[in-house]
């Protein structure tokens, strides 16, 4: 049986490359050496520079308690991967099931026809065998093979093995694309609706060219954030399999190839910025500090206490500036100012709603923040809240909002809306009754939804 994406869902070789990537980001400017001297050199290179943590990898636990059985019953098991020799023999040593492993080595990388020589010329070409794998490179051994074992394998796979009229056991059916969409987490492409926020507040959201213009704008930020969180998935991949629900997430369960994430990261990107430059160049720049200061903030800046906060603001104050940008629409200094107090109250929540669903663990994966730093950060978060309130109410008292707004006055509805909204927020944070991400818990709580309608109505009612 194969080793990646079969006894594991994912792959080890990706694995290691993120690895290394993480320890030494310039050593990506050796890999083109590796590869020229072949694959095989390849994986033995990189299986050297890092360990692999078998524990933290995502089983088919299905098939390998299978596998547990035939041991019982006296059958052979061979691990045969296309994995380096290092990395077959630690896994060899880790399942403790089998009876042999054959594997690459610095000649010869042993997959596909290669593979099929060696497991004859291991077993003789006269005993029949059986071989469990879960890709099309695999085509080739199981059609020499007596029985077919498919393993997180995907509808076409299948399909081509059933024609070949053999004795088939199928575990575990895969559907990578379902899950590659769930790894762009469209639902937090609501936060990019902050591009509209200059045409709402300017009463212009009606003019279709601008409502154009904004969306092109909205559809950049979309794909150039999805790109950025994979790149975020791939970073944390070991903090994320040891979170409750983060371990569900299609990289880190091994739902999805770790190939298709690192493919989808620049095509993402790519989509993005071409968007971008077609509407403005000035877009093209924004975006592009967007995309860098993100990217940014994945790698390094989040593991420091208060300025990943910061930059989190920053990030979501941009879309707005960037919303002004596509239409051509004037915001206020008082907007801006509002919204990085907003935002730094949301991105402390986030990292209170962390820290308070941690039980025996005293630190954030990846973070600096310990649960010690709560009540710093309550207290930040309720600074923030008054900050955004007084902004608020002092945008109201201006002569800009009098000469903006005919029936100015409606606007104090929305201080009592704004209020409640964020603070009962922090309210279930600290009950520990939301989740860990409350931009997700405000798209689907009913309250914070009709606060931010009716504030909505109020605002035209009040031109």
């Amino acid at each position: 049986m194969d080793l990646d994406g079969t006894l594991f869902k994912t792959d080890t070789l990706p694995e290691l490359i993120i690895s290394i990537l993480k320890k030494s980001p310039l050593i990506i400017f050796k890999f083109p050496f590796w590869l020229y001297s072949g694959k095989a050199y390849f994986k033995k290179r990189v299986s050297n520079h890092v360990e692999v943590n078998f524990d933290m990898l995502p089983q088919n636990k299905e098939f390998i308690n299978f596998l547990s059985k035939e041991k019982e019953n006296g059958r052979q098991l061979i691990l045969a991967t296309g994995s380096s020799e290092k990395i077959a023999k630690q896994a060899f040593n880790f399942f403790a099931i089998f009876d042999k492993f054959i594997s690459s080595d610095d000649q010869t990388n042993l997959t596909g026809k290669n593979k099929l020589q060696r497991i004859i010329q291991e077993n003789g070409s006269k005993l029949s065998f059986s071989y469990a794998g879960n890709s099309k490179q695999d085509l080739t051994i199981w059609k020499k093979a007596e029985e077919v074992i498919l393993v997180n394998y995907t509808k076409s796979t299948a399909d081509r093995v059933d024609s070949y009229g053999k004795k088939i056991l199928k575990f575990s059916l895969s559907s990578p694309l379902n899950f590659l969409c769930r790894s762009f987490r469209i639902h937090q492409w609501i936060k990019n609706t902050l591009i509209f926020v200059p045409l709402i507040v300017s009463h212009r959201f009606l003019e279709i060219e601008l409502l154009f213009q904004s969306f092109l704008g909205f559809l950049s930020f979309c794909l150039c954030a999805s790109s950025g969180y994979l790149i975020n998935d791939l970073l944390d991949l070991n903090a994320d399999r040891s979170h409750v629900s983060k371990s569900k997430r299609p990289l880190a369960s091994g739902d999805l190839p770790l190939s298709w994430g690192i493919i989808s990261i620049p095509s993402l990107f790519l989509g993005g910025m071409l968007i971008a430059i077609y509407q403005s160049p000035s877009l093209f720049l924004v975006v592009g500090f967007y995309y860098i200061s993100s990217c940014s903030y994945s790698l390094f800046f989040k593991k420091i206490i208060g300025l990943d906060i910061a930059i989190l603001a920053i990030l979501y104050t941009i879309r707005i500036y960037a919303g002004s940008l596509c239409t051509g629409i004037e915001i206020s200094s008082w907007l801006l100012c509002f919204s990085l107090f907003l935002f730094c109250s949301l991105a402390l929540l986030k990292r209170f709603t962390e820290l308070n669903a941690l039980s025996n663990k005293d630190q954030i994966l990846r973070r600096s923040y310990s649960t010690q730093h709560m009540k710093a950060i309550l207290l930040l978060g309720l600074f923030s809240i008054i900050g955004s309130v007084l902004v608020l109410i002092f945008y109201i008292l201006s002569t800009d909002a009098t000469s903006l707004y005919q029936n100015w006055f409606i606007l104090w509805l929305i201080v009592p809306l704004f209020g409640y909204s964020i603070s009962r927020m922090w309210f279930f944070a600290h009950q520990n009754k939301m989740d860990q991400d409350p931009v997700a818990f405000a798209i689907n709580d009913r309250t914070t939804v009709v606060s931010v309608l009716l504030s909505t109505v109020i605002l035209i009612c009040a031109k």
